[in-house]
């Protein structure tokens, strides 16, 4: 019984069921998912990835930065944005194999001022898995977008930092189409030495091991400017480092300015938030202009294609 009602199942990829401007879909698919003890639809990993992926040619975009610098807190507000606004750049979403996974980091954003609420599970954690799934589709394209987010823990890039074998083993930085590098603004102008060290090693370690992609398009992105903004003197002072340290990722990355996508913003507050609403519209929109497109989504297919061992 429990065969046939499997082969009875739509699959992802069979989308004849959406109509153009229908929000109400149902596409009655479960993802296979191993029993690894996780919440269902939680977060996913490089193995358990490849359960849930269809004949769309998926865009990876990884998140890099460390512990409390707004990496979750962007993924849960991206989330919200996309559920409520209905329609981004012509793109609707209409589901995720990871709904668990955003709904947590979603709360997680929504709490984190409350002073009631101390605990360590108020920001994404090392054994957290990371990566998200969002399924779009444009009605009048026809045309469906899968897009899936690497949300490392920062704890995980704190230690990449002194442990090399760690980066070896990160399957998804190298196959990345775009990273997106998050900096608290708020820790710039103060301890800006320490951020420049720890920042300093990860991209070497990174270089050294082969993981920094060089056809990927990178963002730099100035998170927490809200707070900076509100402080004149913290204000002027950040935008007297502001150049020097966009001229530090250039030289890890080794990009020019002119193509190193640097923006501030504020990845916590949603309405009325003009900065995060750019951010989410450049990264939704149809990229019709990215150079290598193609070897970019192999190598992304090559990944996803198989479990990694």
């Amino acid at each position: 019984m429990a065969a046939e009602m499997n082969e009875e199942k739509k699959d992802l990829t069979d989308y004849s069921f959406i109509q153009g401007g229908n929000e109400n879909v149902d596409n009655g698919y479960t993802p296979k998912i191993p029993d690894t003890g996780q919440f269902y639809c939680d977060a996913m990993n490089d193995a358990n990835i490849n359960m849930v992926l269809n004949n769309v040619k998926p865009e990876l975009i990884v998140l890099i930065g460390f512990s409390d610098y707004g990496k979750s807190t962007f993924v849960g507000s991206l989330y919200y944005y996309l559920l409520t606004k209905g329609e981004v750049e012509g793109y609707k979403m209409y589901d995720s194999d990871t709904f668990s996974g955003f709904e947590r980091r979603f709360y997680l954003r929504s709490v984190k001022n409350d002073e009631e609420i101390k605990s360590k599970t108020l920001r994404t954690e090392e054994e957290d898995e990371y990566l998200l799934t969002l399924n779009l589709f444009n009605p009048a394209l026809r045309e469906k977008k899968q897009i899936i987010i690497s949300d490392r823990a920062g704890e995980t890039y704190g230690k990449y930092v002194d442990i090399k074998e760690r980066i070896k083993k990160d399957e998804s930085i190298s196959r990345a189409q775009r990273v997106l590098i998050f900096l608290d603004t708020t820790k710039l102008t103060e301890k800006w030495d320490i951020e420049e060290g720890k920042f300093r090693q990860l991209f070497g370690g990174l270089k050294e091991c082969g993981k920094l992609p060089k056809d990927a398009t990178y963002a730099l992105l100035f998170n927490k400017i809200d707070l900076v903004e509100k402080d004149n003197q913290k204000k002027n002072d950040f935008v007297a480092f502001k150049q020097m340290i966009v001229d530090f990722f250039c030289s890890q990355i080794e990009l020019s300015p002119e193509n190193f996508d640097c923006r501030e913003i504020d990845s916590k507050h949603i309405h009325n938030n003009e900065r995060f609403e750019k951010l989410v519209k450049d990264l939704i929109k149809k990229d019709e202009d990215s150079k290598n497109e193609e070897q970019r989504l192999k190598k992304v297919l090559d990944w996803v294609g198989e479990k990694m061992k």
